[in-house]
């Protein structure tokens, strides 16, 4: 191996090679001469480092670090097309459906359009507005991308989008991210406010970024997950404006909303300056007057008072109306507030709502034809076929808001023929209270207008294709109601209850057997003992029928309470049925509180107890009479309707109509009905209000149930007031 020389030996020491390596190049032990060369040259290495000055030249890392900083430069890009962007800009809608075709894929009708108006001129002008729009409507589609129009264009910093969910937040932050960080025709037009999210969507990633480098200013993006939120950064316009930070955020109402804000890297503390509110109430909160002035006063204290000391904050919620007084009319009727009410039928077909209108005749014959069809599992086709048929006769007259709010089908499921056969398909399958509610935004006051019921509109709901004792197999609860009548007899019905309190008559008829009848010259023992031995026959009968009831609900008059409250006690024994007493009362004189009442109040209904520690069941008779009978006025197969078994009927619906509603109004804070009441008996008219209650007392009504008791009810024996029959 040849001998290397000394400025060999020292040109390895400032590569930086170790004394081993050294001596594997020269082949053997360094010597002291060799020792001495490679000493020296590591000391003027070191001397020529420690002499350096920092700006001479830089270490790898240091370089790699200052490449990074470049890298993470925001730089000003030009739109692709800034004519087309600013053209389109004018128009919303269009700008809507133009950058985000996959979301806004129908056209817009005219109430989209006026609800995406409203929202922009919340925005720009400080406007609060409330627009009223049918279910199903695109409402939150609308309320999504407005602000993301608003802070791309300049025309809001802050807008925040509040739902009613608790996810609400996190879905809307996932969807804005989504467009700003995959939307090529954004990227296009909006390239500097979308690039750094088409980089990254890391929050990490996002805080580095730079809007220049000396000095060195930070951009200020970045994506608060959670806290729903994304900050755009800085933008200079082609057309010299230049559009300070903006945020997006979303929340839900049912959240920690109060004193939201953004700290901006600028020092700036960024408020809120528009609040989009989408739907802000469930079926639940609306029907509940402490429930809606909460949510009502969440949003007078809470949410209007977000904005800054120099910003008007703008209002704009999309609502539908569940009922009147509810929170969407409260934010529709609130003094200052641009209210717009959304329909989905802008005009019902001719003579709708006259007496004996022909074009209801005419869509009612299309609904026997649609009931039909589907019993016989045709999809619907009978009810297409017919509606072609007689389209010229069905749709005169009749106008949507929006044309193409249909079922569009495909190869397994054919298509609506258009948007009208779809919005009366709803009608007749929602039934009209729901219908008006969610769809037109205009609910049947049921205390000014007032339904109307006679036997031949009861008849007419006659399920041809039901028998007598046929329970139907939508049914989730079979309620027995008996009126107890001992000069006569019992009175009972039996009805099958759905989840969504539609109802059907199971039978219906009188027990006026032996030990019946009780005479005027009877003892009060004696009468107690007719009555009880006649509850127990009653009820081996229901026992053995062949549609058991799972709730028995007895009316027991008069004096009778105390054997009712003994039957009770020995129901299981005697006819193998469980029994609780329960009290009808008048909307007058029903109180559920009191320091005798049991548990939380249920739908109209709750539980008392004595001293002697018996207890029953009290509810508002009034309240579920008007309910009961309201079942009849909805059309066959309605959620909520009631429906007779096939055969002759002519007492039971006359004995149902004999108690007419004549008036309905709240006074003092409380609803009081008015009542004309007929000659005749109207018993079956009390067990129909009674059935109600008992699948309501098992969960099954308008309002719910507050607390499910830890043991169901099997029969519930109800005692009205003292009145002699």
């Amino acid at each position: 191996m040849p001998k290397l020389s000394a400025e060999q030996i020292s040109a390895m020491v400032n590569t930086g090679a170790l004394n081993r390596e050294i001596e594997a190049a020269l082949g053997h032990r360094m010597n002291d001469g060799e020792r001495t060369i490679v000493d020296r040259a590591r000391v003027i290495w070191r001397l020529k480092r420690a002499q350096r000055s920092p700006g001479d030249s830089k270490s790898k890392a240091a370089l790699m670090r200052a490449n990074r900083k470049r890298e993470n430069v925001i730089r000003d890009e030009n739109p692709e097309d800034f004519k087309r962007r600013k053209r389109l800009e004018k128009d919303p809608a269009k700008w809507l459906q133009w950058y985000i075709p996959e979301k806004y894929s129908a056209p817009f009708c005219d109430a989209h359009k006026e609800m995406i108006d409203a929202g922009v001129r919340a925005m720009r002008d400080g406007t609060s507005m409330t627009v009223a729009a049918p279910r199903g409507f695109g409402k939150t589609a609308v309320l999504w991308g407005v602000p993301l129009f608003g802070v791309l264009t300049g025309t809001t910093r802050f807008p925040v989008v509040i739902g009613w969910k608790v996810t609400a937040g996190d879905e809307l932050l996932d969807q804005w991210l989504n467009e700003l960080s995959t939307n090529q025709r954004l990227l296009a037009d909006y390239p500097s406010a979308c690039r750094p999210f088409h980089e990254s969507t890391a929050s990490k990633r996002l805080q580095g970024l730079l809007r220049s480098l000396e000095p060195e200013i930070r951009a200020g993006c970045d994506v608060r997950k959670r806290r729903g939120m994304v900050i755009l950064p800085t933008i200079n316009e082609p057309d010299g404006r230049t559009l300070p930070q903006a945020a997006l955020a979303g929340a839900s109402i049912n959240g920690s909303i109060k004193g939201l804000n953004i700290g901006l890297v600028t020092g700036e503390a960024l408020r809120p300056d528009c609040i989009l509110l989408d739907d802000p109430q469930d079926t639940e909160t609306g029907m509940s007057d402490p429930l809606t002035d909460k949510v009502i006063r969440k949003i007078d204290y809470d949410l209007r008072s977000l904005s800054g000391p120099m910003r008007r904050l703008a209002v704009m919620a999309a609502v539908t109306v569940v009922r009147d007084g509810d929170v969407a009319t409260k934010l529709l009727e609130r003094p200052g507030t641009q209210g717009i009410r959304l329909g989905q039928i802008n005009h019902w077909p001719e003579d709708w709502n006259k007496k004996d209108s022909k074009s209801k005749q005419a869509w009612d014959e299309w609904r026997d034809e649609q009931l039909e069809g589907l019993a016989d599992k045709d999809g619907g086709e009978r009810a297409r076929v017919y509606y072609r048929k007689h389209k010229r006769k069905l749709s005169a007259g009749f106008q949507v808001s929006w044309k193409h709010r249909y079922h569009h089908g495909d190869e397994n499921r054919p298509s609506d023929p258009d948007a009208l056969f779809s919005a009366m398909w709803d009608y007749y399958d929602l039934g009209e209270d729901a219908f008006m509610a969610e769809r037109q935004n205009t609910p049947i006051k049921h205390g000014v207008s007032l339904y109307t019921l006679n036997a031949d509109v009861i008849k007419s709901r006659q399920d041809k294709d039901r028998q007598p004792f046929v329970i139907p197999d939508w049914s989730k609860l079979v309620v027995t109601a008996t009126d107890i009548n001992p000069s006569y007899g019992l009175s009972s019905v039996t009805l099958s209850f759905g989840s969504d309190q539609t109802a059907a008559v199971l039978w219906y008829g009188i027990y006026e057997d032996a030990p019946l009848p009780v005479t005027a010259e009877m003892t009060e023992a004696q009468t107690a003992q007719i009555i009880y031995e006649a509850l127990v026959l009653h009820g081996k009968q229901l026992a053995a029928s062949a549609c058991v009831p799972e709730t028995w609900v007895i009316d027991a008059g008069g004096s009778a309470f105390d054997v009712v409250i003994r039957f009770c006690k020995n129901s299981k024994k005697t006819c193998g049925l469980e029994a609780i007493p329960a009290t009808g009362r008048a909307s007058r004189k029903y109180r559920p509180f009191g320091r005798n009442v049991l548990g939380k109040p249920r739908e109209q209904c709750h539980q008392r107890c004595d001293p002697n520690r018996r207890k029953w069941v009290v509810w508002n008779a009034d309240y579920w009479r008007e309910l009961a009978q309201k079942g009849w006025t909805g059309s066959i197969g309605a959620p909520g309707s009631c429906t007779l078994f096939a055969g002759h009927h002519q007492d039971f619906p006359e004995q149902i109509c004999r108690e007419q509603l004549q008036g309905k109004a709240e006074v003092g804070g409380q609803m009081i009905w008015v009542w004309n009441t007929q000659p005749g008996k109207h018993d079956y008219g009390d067990c129909m209000a009674m059935a109600y209650m008992g699948a309501a007392w098992n969960g099954i009504g308008t309002g719910g149930r507050e607390d499910k008791p830890k043991k169901v009810a099997r029969v519930i024996i109800n005692r009205p007031s003292r009145r002699t029959k």
